[in-house]
């Protein structure tokens, strides 16, 4: 009885490796048989909107400092314009938001005279002063080439955008004579 037992179990791991591929191949046919649903998206975007009448204000500002004139368009994504808004003095807007308006909205300042248009983008309904200037128009345009005007994408182009020296320049990692530092001894 005991050299039965084994002989079955010395068959029973010869066909070990045969079972073994047999039971890995049906797995990767059923993991390959759900082709048909379409692929979902790993991080669900919140699609936000005004809820309701909303005034936006802000100014517009060129590299030149100049006194501006014109309009602001407000347009969705696509560019359908939903708003427009005259420049007051200083360079100032004011602007009413319809209810039900989907974000993002684009602010966009075209001079009119030859000079690049400047853009702002507004992603999130709680924030209700925005400014227009050659920054804004920096971030929303890497934000765009990121994927388009969303929460993150704007952050992420904003940090981008922003100068700081690539190394630390101050006294605490000095290594160093420190009368050589900032000229001689302080």
């Amino acid at each position: 009885m005991q050299k039965k037992i084994l002989t079955d179990t010395t068959n029973l791991f010869n066909k070990l490796p045969v079972l073994l591929l047999i039971v890995l191949s049906s797995s990767f046919m059923l993991t390959g048989c759900n082709d048909d649903k379409p692929n979902k998206p790993l991080i669900k975007t919140q699609i936000k909107k005004y809820n309701k009448v909303t005034v936006l204000k802000g100014s517009v500002s060129d590299d030149k400092q100049t006194s501006l004139s014109g309009e602001v368009k407000i347009t969705d994504e696509q560019g359908n314009i939903i708003t427009t808004a005259k420049l007051q003095k200083n360079n100032r807007f004011t602007v009413e938001i319809p209810a039900g308006t989907t974000l993002p909205i684009v602010l966009t300042f075209d001079p009119g005279n030859g000079g690049n248009k400047l853009i702002s983008v507004a992603v999130d309904p709680y924030i209700k002063i925005y400014e227009i200037n050659p920054r804004t128009t920096a971030i929303a345009k890497q934000a765009k080439a990121l994927g388009g005007y969303t929460v993150v994408n704007i952050m992420q182009a904003a940090n981008s955008a922003v100068n700081a020296p690539g190394r630390n320049r101050t006294s605490a990692n000095f290594r160093g004579d420190p009368t050589k530092q900032y000229g001689g001894w302080h």
